[in-house]
C-alpha cells in the first residue's frame, strides 16, 4: 500500500512527482518547481546580492517608516482610528510592527491623522515602460495627483522611459492579496546560512500547501523578503478575501508568525535585462522610489530584488 500511494502522480502549483523508469528499474522522482525556477535566475541573484550588500540599509527603513507613516495617516483620515472598525489600518499597523517601525511613531501617526485638518490625499496607480519595455506600476499617495503624475513623467522622460495610458502594462501583474507570514518551515530557516538564500524541501511546501486549503488561499511561493530582510512564506487570494483568509490564521494557526496582509501586484510576465539595461532599470526605479509621494513600485524584471512575488513566464 505504500509503494502504490509513492506510486500515485502528484501535481501542485510547486510540486511534480511521478513515475520514471531509469537504468530498467521504476523510480519515483519528484520535482519542486519552484528550485528549478530558482537555478534559472541564478545569474541575476548574484548581481541582486551584491547590490543590496551596498545599500545603505538606514536610508531604505526611513523610506520605509515615511511611507508607512503616510498610509497610516491617510487610512485613519478615511475610516477612524480604531482597527477593530478599521480593517487598512489594522493591517498597516501589523506591517508596521513587522518592518520593526516604533511603537511611538505609529501611535503619533494616527495622533497626526486625528489632529490634522489636511485635505485627504488620494491614492493612485501609474503604469511605465522602461528599458527593453519592462513593466512598472507605479503606486502613489499624493495630495495633488496631477502634480505628482507630472513630476513622475519628468523622471521618465529624462531617464529614457515612457508614462503609459493605454493600460498596455498592468496586463503584466496580477492584482491579489498577499498574507506574508515568516517561514519557519524551510529546514534553511533553522540551520542558519545565508538569510537571502531560498532552499524549500517536500515536508515544508506540504504544510504550507495545507494551511493554503484550510484557510482558502489560492496558492503559496516561498520567498525571501529584501524589505523584511528574511525568508517568509506568501500565501494568495483575492484582494476581498484577505481579511477573512488572515483571521482564519490568526484563530486557527496561532502559531504562525503573521508579518503583513495587504493587496499588491504580482508580476507574471517577466523581462530579462542583460546587466546594462539592469543597470539603467535599478537607476530608473531607485529614482521613482526616492519621490516623496511614491508608495511602491512594481516591476517584471527577472532577477531585480523585489518585496514581490514575481511568478508564470519569461519573454523578450
Amino acid at each position: 500500500m505504500v509503494l502504490l500511494e509513492l506510486l500515485k502522480p502528484i501535481q501542485t502549483p510547486l510540486l511534480w512527482r511521478n513515475v520514471q523508469i531509469q537504468n530498467g528499474s521504476l523510480a519515483v522522482v519528484t520535482t519542486c518547481l519552484l528550485c528549478q525556477q530558482q537555478k534559472r535566475y541564478a545569474g541575476h541573484s548574484k548581481w541582486a546580492n551584491i547590490k543590496f550588500k551596498k545599500m545603505h540599509k538606514d536610508n531604505a527603513r526611513a523610506k520605509v517608516f515615511g511611507q508607512l507613516s503616510r498610509e497610516i495617516i491617510q487610512a485613519v483620515k478615511e475610516k477612524g482610528a480604531d482597527p477593530v472598525y478599521n480593517a487598512k489600518l489594522e493591517g498597516l499597523v501589523l506591517k508596521a510592527r513587522s518592518s520593526s517601525m516604533p511603537k511611538e511613531r505609529i501611535e503619533n501617526s494616527i495622533k497626526n491623522a486625528l489632529r490634522s485638518s489636511d485635505e485627504k490625499a488620494t491614492q493612485s496607480l501609474f503604469q511605465a515602460r522602461g528599458p527593453m519595455k519592462c513593466g512598472l506600476m507605479i503606486d502613489v499617495l499624493a495630495p495633488n495627483v496631477v502634480r505628482t503624475k507630472n513630476e513622475i513623467k519628468t523622471i521618465l522622460k529624462k531617464n529614457d522611459a515612457t508614462f503609459i495610458s493605454d493600460g498596455s502594462v498592468v496586463f503584466m501583474f496580477d492584482h491579489k492579496g498577499v498574507v506574508t507570514i515568516k517561514d519557519k518551515l524551510s529546514k534553511s530557516s533553522e540551520n542558519g546560512g545565508d538569510v537571502a538564500e531560498v532552499v524549500t524541501d517536500e515536508n515544508a511546501i506540504d504544510q504550507a500547501e495545507e494551511i493554503a486549503i484550510e484557510v482558502g488561499a489560492e496558492d503559496v511561493h516561498f520567498t525571501y523578503n529584501e524589505q523584511l530582510d528574511q525568508r517568509v512564506i506568501q500565501f494568495l487570494c483575492q484582494p476581498l478575501e484577505i481579511q477573512t483568509i488572515r483571521k482564519e490564521m490568526e484563530e486557527n494557526h496561532q502559531q504562525l508568525q503573521i508579518l503583513s496582509a495587504d493587496v499588491q501586484y504580482l508580476a507574471k510576465s517577466l523581462v530579462d535585462l542583460d546587466e546594462h539595461n539592469m543597470t539603467q532599470a535599478d537607476r530608473l526605479i531607485e529614482l521613482i522610489t526616492n519621490h516623496p509621494d511614491v508608495l511602491n513600485v512594481y516591476d517584471n524584471i527577472i532577477g531585480y530584488p523585489s518585496s514581490t512575488i514575481k511568478i508564470d513566464q519569461t519573454f523578450t
